[in-house]
């Protein structure tokens, strides 16, 4: 249950707003079911620092509202014997839960390997070319959870998203690594060019994912032409 709320409250924001909005609503109630009996005002108020607090705040009384009514108790711990797609189909029933959040939970707190998308990592990955430029969060993230082998979905995800904060080319806002040192941006550039990488042109999402032979003639016919 941490570990959904924790990612509730990062959304649309920043993980330094989203962590003191967690640390002030685990003081401000004493367990989960106390979230879940105060006032939607109050618990609102207790994680104001994090943005959306309202939209959030009744988000949260819902889940909580709804694993008391058909479990007796605010626990999520019963999703451990479940399948990770009776997982997904539960979380993602519920208002403010979307992949992302859901697949948080399912990598973090059930070490389930899923692969995460966030703003850092689809920019990333279609920098690389592994996506279309233009795939949405969703499109990649069904993607990606297909063709990664498991064993290295947590450390790719971590790496990204590590990269993604501290690049200045990478990231949405200034960070410590200067653009000059991005190897994502000398890829994409190599990319351009043609530099002995596959490039994919594709006219939608559902193109974008070529088949191993389809590159193979794309490279032999550029081979060709050199």
């Amino acid at each position: 249950m941490d570990s959904l709320v924790r990612t509730i409250l990062s959304q649309n924001t920043t993980d330094k707003t989203s962590i003191r909005a967690f640390a002030s609503l685990k003081e401000t109630f004493p367990d989960w079911d106390a979230v879940r009996t105060a006032d939607v005002e109050d618990v609102a108020e207790s994680i104001r620092v994090g943005g959306l607090a309202d939209s959030k705040a009744a988000w949260i009384q819902t889940i909580l509202d709804t694993l008391h009514a058909e479990h007796g108790a605010c626990t999520l711990e019963w999703l451990r014997m479940k399948s990770t797609d009776e997982i997904k189909r539960y979380l993602l029933a519920f208002k403010g839960v979307g992949p992302k959040t859901v697949s948080c939970t399912l990598l973090f707190a059930l070490d389930r390997a899923d692969f995460p998308v966030d703003t850092h990592v689809n920019r990333i990955t279609a920098d690389l070319g592994w996506v279309a430029k233009n795939s949405s969060r969703e499109a990649t993230y069904e993607h990606l959870n297909e063709v990664l082998d498991d064993d290295i979905k947590y450390d790719l995800h971590i790496t990204l998203v590590e990269h993604g904060k501290t690049c200045s080319y990478c990231s949405t806002r200034s960070g410590s690594i200067a653009a000059e040192s991005c190897p994502v941006r000398a890829l994409k550039a190599a990319r351009r060019k043609g530099d002995g990488v596959t490039k994919v042109e594709v006219k939608s999402e559902e193109e974008a994912w070529v088949k191993e032979e389809e590159e193979e003639a794309w490279v032999k016919e550029e081979e060709e032409e050199a």
